[in-house]
């Protein structure tokens, strides 16, 4: 990804191999006025070149959640992702873009999107490709569940850990506890380019979020594709993640408040094949015209945040 960023900058440094101090004098040799962290507590983060305060301002944009360093003043959010009755639960001040936390690009290759799989297969097809690990034991009887109230319902799994057949074998092993026939269940590995991988969706009806660790490309990519998503209703970052998605795509619809709102939604929609049809046919369009897809205006609102932060610190330092 580094040969696409690197033309949109006017430097570009490869701190991967550099010490934290290294780092710190050459973001002060270059006059940072605000240093942003796009990590959080991940792997392979940089976290404590923000201990040394480096730049006047540090924010946090794009984390998983706080980080919990007092020298990051600010976490960039939306806000569905952070309601103000969860600010408590940061340790920066949270601003908030108007209406999302990320932008997405429309892949630059052309993929149609299919007639509704059921209206030829006489079956509503349940789809997840987020990564199998998401798919905890809470996740797992709720899916379950909805396979049993939808007749000859099928749920496809897609991970690059399901090329392992001992992964297959399991996943296998976890639903037929809820006594899902293992026939109902189609598990695919690891594709060999991002359009064949965005291709199977053309076998899926509905899309289902996991939870609480939500998808955001995934669930952007199934929209992309024409497949609606049910997504839950959360309680902390990581868990409004299609929440933010689903608003923003005016889909309120699609975000139920609790499992049985979930289980409940997936029944009937997928009883709907006529509504379910319509929303394929559009829903690109309706994606491409929502504020996931308009990066001119997600730009302006992100440049108007970055002005916020330092029009505050220029008026602290006048005061002072």
């Amino acid at each position: 990804m580094a040969s696409q960023f690197k033309p949109l900058f006017s430097q570009w440094y490869s701190i991967q191999k550099q010490t934290d101090q290294d780092v710190v004098a050459q973001i002060v040799k270059d006059g940072i006025h605000i240093l942003i962290d796009l990590q959080g507590h991940t792997s392979h983060n940089r976290l404590p070149i923000f201990l040394y305060r480096p730049a006047p301002v540090q924010a946090s944009w794009l984390s998983p959640g706080s980080t919990g360093i007092e020298e990051i003043d600010y976490f960039i959010g939306s806000p569905y992702l952070i309601p103000e009755t969860e600010e408590k639960h940061f340790s920066e001040q949270v601003l908030r873009l108007p209406e999302t936390d990320t932008c997405f690009t429309p892949p630059d290759f052309e993929l149609s999107i299919n007639d509704l799989p059921a209206e030829s297969k006489n079956f509503i097809t349940f789809g997840c490709f987020n990564k199998l690990i998401k798919m905890n034991d809470q996740v797992l009887a709720l899916w379950c569940r909805i396979l049993s109230a939808v007749p000859n319902s099928k749920l496809f799994l897609k991970d690059k850990v399901l090329s392992n057949p001992k992964m297959v074998a399991q996943t296998r092993q976890r639903f037929k506890h809820y006594d899902i026939d293992p026939s109902r269940l189609t598990l695919q590995g690891w594709s060999a380019s991002r359009k064949e991988s965005l291709q199977a969706y053309h076998q899926v009806d509905i899309a289902l979020d996991p939870f609480p660790f939500q998808g955001h490309t995934t669930t952007c990519e199934a929209v992309w594709m024409g497949v609606p998503v049910i997504v839950l209703k959360g309680d902390r970052l990581l868990f409004h993640a299609g929440e933010n998605v689903n608003y923003n795509l005016g889909m309120d619809d699609w975000v139920a408040e609790n499992q049985d709102q979930y289980l409940s939604q997936a029944v009937m929609f997928s009883s709907d094949s006529d509504r379910l049809a319509t929303i394929r046919r559009n829903l690109r369009q309706q994606m491409l015209k929502s504020p996931l897809c308009d990066a001119p205006r997600f730009a302006d609102h992100f440049s108007q945040i970055l002005w916020q932060m330092w029009s505050k610190r220029m008026r602290t330092t006048t005061d002072s």
